[in-house]
């Protein structure tokens, strides 16, 4: 009975692994060919497709999770996912030339969309708050908002 448990145990790990990794490489997708190609400096209205699609593959991916999983197994894997993608977006952000205050709000409504779509979801306050906290310092310090015109 021990191994039994043990296995299944195991088999859970090997789940939770493989959901991460899924969205782990959709992200890291995003993040090398699509963010690179946006031209930043277009005044066009945010969130841009790539930041709809990572808050919807994300959204459907705790819909289908959330019923089948305990609380501290949806935050065990959305904790991993949503600490890729903090750790991660700030890094590809800093590797474009961004020097229009265009750009940078396009940015920061990509970002503030993404937080306020995470912070729908249920059951995993945690991670996202972390996550949101992270972002937005990063915001804060890399892509202020534009002082008013006087």
């Amino acid at each position: 009975l021990d191994r039994v448990s043990q296995d299944l145990d195991e088999h859970r790990q090997e789940i939770f692994g493989k959901l991460v990794l899924l969205l782990k490489e959709r992200f890291e997708s995003q993040c090398q060919k699509t963010i690179p190609t946006i031209q930043w400096n277009l005044p066009i209205a945010s969130p841009n497709d790539y930041m709809k699609g990572l808050a919807r593959d994300l959204s459907l991916m705790h819909k289908f999770t959330a019923e089948l999983l305990s609380n501290d197994e949806l935050n065990l894997i959305f904790g991993k996912i949503l600490g890729i993608i903090k750790t991660k977006l700030p890094e590809v952000f800093l590797e474009l030339d961004i020097t229009t205050d265009t750009a940078k709000q396009r940015i920061r409504g990509d970002i503030k969309y993404f937080i306020a779509q995470m912070r729908k979801l249920k059951g995993i306050e945690s991670p996202t708050n972390s996550m949101a906290n992270e972002l937005e310092e990063f915001l804060e310090m890399n892509f202020p908002e534009a002082e008013p015109a006087t």
